[in-house]
């Protein structure tokens, strides 16, 4: 008899595998790592680039992060079925309420966004039409040195020699001496003479020339007519500033409208439509000029000078008009227009127009508008845009900045036998980014708000001095030693105009709403807008002795830098 062996105890059966973790797997933590590190590697160094695509590629890695655990939660996670699909569905139901409540009225010059809902009227279509007096008020002329004709100033350059401001705007606040708190859209400035401010603004389907007492903001004229400039990236309204030569005015609109009106009144001299002279809708003009028209008009002599712009096979870059009757004297060159306005400017011994257009920097003989020399400036009028102004240095060389990534340049030009030639002195694209602004020069030093850093750089070499102060894509006035700067979000700085160090002396809280609108300074009194509000402030200035006073007026000169040396 056998003995049976002990039977040997069954092996447990194969544990099964996990259907997943409560924590997130391999390969969604790596994603997750990535991005984050990719986004804070992105805001550290963002001042490299342009912040605008600094902040749409972290929004766009952050993105796919939150889409990575999400995926893992929903579709990987140990988590019971009903927590997973009820979170995705939590998060996808928050994305569907948002987009059909919610829309993006606009962004700002680093591609913020500002939502509203999408059953909420905006600001500007909710203002009434402009109510002026029946019969305008007779308002005492001011003097020459109580003006300010132009975009950015009476030399068309940004800078003004005076007055001597009063640096410390804690023992010497500026004073608010009035306040418009509902005006229309738009990024116009202001321009003054003979006691009247004059604008452009937006009010629901009407673009308006408005004009406002100097002296307390009264309304004194508006004219209107049907016309509306409005995009997500670009804002609502006009964006070009008036000109004031004499008694006329002279306004270009966003759609392309060149108004002639009385100073005092108001009253229509003339008006052409450039898109009309070119055939074209507000659609096509917009897929060439896509942010709308923002050149401002200069008067030369008898004429008065816009960019034209036109079809892209067949641009027209300039039209002259004579300024009195708006007939058409002249168009000339084939290049299609940027953002940039005309300037006079005195090269090499020559008078000529400069203009900045879509790609390229002309020069242009005042008497019929041929071109003398072309420069090559990259850009798109509906992409990377040219807005910045070109500056003369010394008599011969031209300087350009612009945003994008792009950064700045010094061109020497000469002219030999009737010949133009152009010398690269220095090309610099990590330097003063002027996205939405312009560079003013000082003493050899050009000040800019480089991608909304404020920036000086030496003009011999285009090295950096300094950067410093987050100021947002707004502008900049030179005054003096110093500089006004009008930041993006509503506040106004004063700096020393110093290449030594950056000196931030006062702050201003002066608007409340987002600022791309240039300066005007009036003797001491400083016009501010933004796309909802305007004020006028006084500021304190330096009182100097009886004897160091000029016995008359002298009239505006240029900046130290971009004339012969002192």
């Amino acid at each position: 008899m056998t003995t049976p062996s002990p039977s040997k105890p069954a092996s447990p059966p194969p544990k099964q595998a996990e259907a997943g973790s409560r924590l997130p797997d391999r390969n969604s933590l790596i994603v997750v790592s990535v991005c984050i590190t990719i986004v804070v590697l992105l805001q550290i160094f963002g001042d490299q680039f342009d912040f605008a695509l600094v902040n749409i590629l972290s929004l766009v890695f952050s993105f796919i992060a939150l889409v990575s655990l999400l995926v893992w939660l929903a579709f990987r996670s140990s988590y019971a079925p009903s927590i997973r699909f009820g979170m995705l569905g939590i998060a996808l139901g928050l994305v569907a309420i948002a987009v059909s409540t919610l829309k993006i009225v606009s962004v700002d010059g680093n591609m913020i966004p500002t939502l509203a809902f999408r059953w909420q009227a905006s600001a500007d279509s909710e203002l009434q039409r402009l109510e002026t007096p029946a019969a305008p008020p007779v308002i005492e002329a001011s003097s020459e040195e109580s003006q300010f004709t132009q975009f950015l100033g009476p030399n068309r350059n940004g800078y003004l020699p005076g007055p001597e401001l009063v640096t410390d705007w804690t023992a010497s606040p500026p004073q608010e001496i009035w306040r418009l708190p509902k005006l229309g859209a738009g990024w116009s400035g202001f321009v003054v003479s003979q006691g009247i401010a004059v604008t452009m603004e937006q009010r629901g389907p009407e673009e308006w020339v408005t004009a406002y007492r100097f002296d307390n903001g009264q309304p004194v004229w508006g004219h209107a007519i049907k016309a509306r400039h409005e995009t997500v990236l670009g804002g609502v309204g006009p964006r070009s500033t008036p000109t004031i030569d004499g008694t006329n005015v002279y306004a270009l609109g966003a759609t392309g409208v060149l108004r002639c009106l009385e100073l005092k009144t108001g009253k229509l001299i003339w008006s052409i439509d450039l898109l009309d002279r070119q055939g074209l809708t507000s659609t096509e003009d917009m897929n060439e000029i896509a942010w709308g028209r923002a050149n401002s008009p200069l008067i030369i002599g008898p004429k008065v000078i816009v960019p034209e712009g036109g079809r892209r096979d067949a641009p027209v870059s300039i039209i002259a008009l004579d300024k009195e009757s708006g007939d058409v004297l002249w168009e000339a060159g084939s290049k299609q227009i940027s953002y940039c306005s005309p300037t006079l400017m005195n090269i090499a011994g020559v008078d000529q127009l400069v203009m900045i257009n879509e790609d390229s920097v002309t020069g242009h003989n005042l008497a019929d508008g041929s071109t003398l020399w072309t420069i090559p400036w990259a850009g798109s009028s509906s992409a990377n845009a040219s807005n910045s102004q070109p500056h003369l240095v010394d008599g011969n060389k031209l300087f350009l900045s612009k945003g994008y990534g792009q950064g700045a340049a010094l061109m020497e030009l000469s002219l030999a036998n009737n010949v133009w030639k152009v010398n690269i002195v220095w090309e610099n694209s990590r330097v003063l980014k002027t996205k939405f602004t312009n560079a003013v020069l000082i003493d050899g030093f050009a000040y800019g708000l480089s991608d909304g850093i404020l920036e000086c750089v030496d003009l011999t070499d285009g090295h950096s001095c300094w950067k410093k102060g987050r100021y947002g894509h707004g502008q900049v006035l030179g005054v003096g030693k110093n500089l006004l700067v009008q930041t993006e979000s509503g506040p106004v700085k004063l700096v020393a105009a110093n290449p030594e160090k950056f000196e931030e002396m006062g702050t201003l809280d002066a608007l409340t709403d987002k600022s791309w609108n240039n300066l005007c300074l009036v003797g001491n009194k400083l016009l501010v807008r933004s796309a909802s509000d305007a004020a006028c402030y006084q500021l304190a200035t330096v009182e100097k002795p009886q004897s160091e006073q000029p016995a008359t007026a002298e009239k505006p000169s240029d900046p130290p830098s971009e004339a012969a040396p002192q």
